[in-house]
């Protein structure tokens, strides 16, 4: 983060006397936004209100070290793996995908 707060002030040729200005700088751009979501989510539907509870849940999950992508989605992109390795499945390399495609929106 300090890093990208120095970069930052120099790609916008902003001079600050010393960090604590860009650090504080910082603070109040955060204040700032935190007080735009509260006036959102106090004017939010139902919809948008749904979106940002499940970028809390999201969050929640990281924080504990879990995902919200169940397991069994894993066991299946690993067995279409070994799939695909032992020679199963059809693969199509990109050239054949594009031509694919493109011939399926004709």
């Amino acid at each position: 983060m300090l890093f990208f707060i120095e970069y930052f002030a120099v790609i916008n040729d902003k001079k600050f006397a010393n960090f604590e200005n860009a650090k504080n700088k910082v603070m109040e751009t955060t204040l700032d936004i935190k007080k735009r979501i509260h006036t959102f989510i106090d004017h939010a539907d139902e919809r948008m209100l749904r979106i940002i509870n499940a970028i809390i849940t999201n969050e929640e999950f990281e924080e504990e070290g879990k995902s919200i992508v169940p397991e069994s989605f894993y066991d299946e992109i690993d067995e279409r793996k070994m799939r695909h390795l032992r020679g199963e499945s059809k693969s199509y390399d990109w050239e054949e995908v594009k031509d694919r495609t493109r011939g399926a929106i004709k």
